[in-house]
Order: C-alpha cells, then structure tokens, then sequence
C-alpha cells in the first residue's frame, strides 16, 4: 500500500509520539521500580543471612503484626482489661489502640480464604513501590537537581525503610503522606486534604501532616488574601481531624468506647515530653541481640538525626533563594522528627519512615554526599532487618 506523503508524515508524527511516550513512561518508572527491586533482593539476602526465609509471609511480621490482622478479622474488639494491664496504667483493652484503614484493605482477602500475613506483606510492599514511585515522579524529578538517582537512593534505604514490606501500615501512610506533598506543592488543596486524611487513618503519627500543612499556609505559603488563605488551611487541615473523628466513631459502634485508644495508649504511658532526653536515649548505643545487632537501633537515630540537620542547614543557607516549597520541606523534617520525640515509648525507628518524602532536599546537594547517606542507609537498614527477626524491635 501505497501511502501520499501526508499520511506518511502524520504515522511519523504518531510513531515519534508513541516512542516519547514510552520513553517518558520508562523514565518515570523504571528507576523506582530497579530501586525496589534491589531494596527487596537486599532484604531477602539479609533474611538468609539471619537463618530466615524471606519467601515466607511469617518472616515479615512481629509484634503489633498480629493486631492488624486481628481487626482485619473481627474489627475492633475490646475485653475487660486483666490486672497486670491495669497495673501499668491502661483504663481501656482491645485493639483499638491501633487505626484501622491498613487492616480494612486486608480484610476482603482475608475473608475470601487468603492467608493474612502474605496479603499484608503484598499490600506493604506495593505501597512501598508506589511511595516510590510518587517520590521520583512526584518530587525528584520536578526538583531537577545534580543527585536526582542517589536521593532515589536514599529514599528506597531511608531510615525504617526495612518496615516497608513487613504487616504494619507505614508504606501505606507514607506514601499518602508523599501525595499530601505533591498536592501541596502543586496547589491541589482537596487532593492534600484527602490524602492526608487517608494516612491519619493509617497512621496516627501521620496526623502531624495537619500541623505542618496548617504553619506552611499560614506563615509561608503565598495567598492573595486573608480569606483564601484560611479556606486554604480548612480544605487540607480539617480532613485528617475527620479522619481521626471517624476513627473514634468507629471505636464507639464497634466496642462503646470511641475514646478507647487512649486506654489503651495509657499503658504505655505515652505522654508528653522535652525530646532531648528521648533523642539521648535512643542514640545510646546498646549490644543485645545476636551479633549485637541492637547497635543499629542508635546508628538509624544518628543518620535520621544528619539527615533533619542537613535538610535544615541547606535550606537555611539558600535562604533567600529558598521557595516556599523548600521551607515546606523543612518544615515537614523538623516536624516530624520532633514531634514523635516529644512522646514517651514510641517507636521513634518506625516513626523515622515519615520522613521519606524529604529525599526531594537532597536532589540538589552533592551527588557523592547523598550516595555515601544512601550507602550508609542500605547498612544500617539490613542491621535493622536483623534485629526485627530477632524481636527487638516492636
């Protein structure tokens, strides 16, 4: 067949399309798709290496594993609480002192006859790819910056980032809290608001986002007025309230105790406090465990702790060049590395995933910096992966 020259030039044009297409496509998922990849053959290597079978569902589980699955099953449930529990101070018992939104995406497969723990490592670990996947699409490669693929790096090792394909919620709330970012930066108020709401559900910590979202508009974010600016803090700041009023609501219909969280939480007496004691603590070194692996609980404080204080100090230094998103970003690391500090018996390793989201800083730095935090990650992510097979961590 036998084409005329303007059909000829249009199927070039549409070939031509078609390839940018597939290249633009390759370009935004490729990289984060290697990096996960990779992060999971290193996991699995160290699993080996601890006398572990990584293929097995029950390796990547521990401690409040069996709760999740425990409210995916049945919902929220409460019981009278033993003396030992009232002893150390809890006024309420059941499994309402964990959040449910996780759990409830287990459950329709846990129901059909699937086994709980490989559902949940299968809905952790594609939460994980897609945290990030909106880390290099959403943030890394809009950033520009010389390290783009060593920030991929270090977000793929952040600090907890062993946590993110074990039966516990923060890939899920991570990666909502990536797209509360993204939304903010990008002006799309109503899609912040959800997705923040969404990870409050997930994650209790993760209503911090409502704090950080609320100071950035108020004080930083630029606004034509007064008016719009607090509609504004309405539209992202109320949904994550919501979230945790719905939450508490649940609480109340399921069990008659909407306020049964705080109970349950006061048996770990998780109360208020200066952060400095907690931050001394948790970078105390400690040698327990086989191989003394507990050493990486304080070595994953210390990179945490650099990787704020860099955040921090770049934007500091641009200052006057510094965009309201940078400030945003800073905002965001300060937040919340502080504020899970503020409380006590918090598992401030686990919090540290949170953090994520602000490998967008470090885009911009030197490309041989970022790899060695990113090395230093990988390390200390594998210690960390031993001492959760071995139970010291919660």
């Amino acid at each position: 067949m036998v084409r005329s020259p303007a059909e000829a030039s249009r199927a070039l044009e549409a070939a031509t399309a078609r390839l940018s297409a597939a290249r633009g496509w390759r370009r935004w998922l490729l990289p984060p798709l290697v990096a996960w990849l990779v992060a999971n053959a290193v996991f699995a290597v160290t699993a080996v290496y601890g006398g572990d079978n990584p293929f097995d569902a029950h390796t990547w589980t521990s401690w409040d594993s069996p709760i999740y699955l425990g409210i995916a099953q049945d919902g929220y449930t409460s019981y009278e609480c033993p003396q030992a529990e009232l002893d150390q101070g809890a006024w309420a018992c059941g499994n309402f002192g964990w959040f449910p939104l996780y759990p409830a995406l287990i459950a329709p497969f846990l129901h059909a006859g699937l086994d709980g723990e490989a559902v949940g490592v299968a809905i952790s670990s594609l939460f994980w790819l897609g945290l990030l996947i909106v880390v290099w699409r959403g943030l890394l490669l809009p950033a520009a910056g010389r390290a783009t693929l060593p920030a991929l790096a270090l977000a793929t090792f952040a600090p907890g980032a062993f946590y993110f394909h074990t039966v516990y919620p923060v890939s899920m709330a991570a990666c909502l809290l990536a797209i509360a970012l993204v939304c903010l930066r990008d002006h799309r108020w109503w899609g912040a608001g959800g997705a923040a709401a969404l990870a409050t559900a997930t994650y209790p910590t993760a209503g911090v986002v409502a704090g950080v979202a609320g100071l950035w508009l108020l004080l930083v974010a630029p606004a034509p007025d007064l008016r719009e600016r607090i509609r504004r803090i309405l539209v992202v700041c109320v949904p994550p309230v919501v979230a945790v009023a719905l939450v508490f609501g649940y609480a109340e219909l399921a069990t008659g105790q909407w306020n049964g969280y705080f109970g349950v939480q006061a048996r770990f007496r998780d109360g208020f406090t200066l952060p400095f004691g907690n931050w001394l603590d948790i970078t105390k070194p400690r040698f327990e465990g086989l191989g003394h692996v507990s050493i990486f609980l304080s070595l994953q404080s210390l990179l945490t702790t650099l990787l704020v204080a860099t955040v921090l100090v770049a934007t500091w230094r641009r200052r006057r060049d510094a965009s309201p998103f940078d400030w945003l970003v800073a905002l965001w690391a300060l937040a919340f590395w502080l504020v899970p500090l503020c409380q006590d018996v918090v598992a401030y390793y686990r919090t540290d995933t949170l953090l994520v989201p602000i490998a967008v800083a470090f885009a911009r730095l030197a490309p041989l910096y970022v790899t060695a935090l990113a090395g230093a990650g990988a390390v200390i992510a594998a210690g960390m992966t031993l001492a959760f097979m071995q139970g010291i961590l919660v």
